[in-house]
């Protein structure tokens, strides 16, 4: 079980996408084994914004992160978010 930096819920790994620091920029890991600290977030974009605002990037990888890093972040994590939810 890992827990996702935006929401706090804990899901079964496979369930969320892997973050990792490599070379200094904040990335997607596809590989799930990248090298170095490692963090997982939803399929949710609500979520990502929840981590960007209370900066838990920065937070949990025990390291400064700009801006910019965050921006590229996002576009990575757009093609595989889930759809919001649209409530009536």
């Amino acid at each position: 079980m890992r827990r996702c930096v935006g929401c706090m819920t804990s899901f079964p790994k496979e369930e969320l996408i892997r973050l990792a620091l490599i070379d200094g920029v904040i990335r997607v890991d596809q590989s799930g084994n990248a090298e170095g600290r490692g963090i997982y977030v939803c399929h949710k974009e609500r979520c990502f914004q929840i981590a960007s605002k209370k900066k838990a990037w920065a937070r949990m990888l025990k390291v400064p992160i700009d801006a910019v890093n965050v921006t590229l972040l996002e576009q990575d994590l757009k093609d595989l978010w889930e759809p919001e939810e649209v409530e009536i």
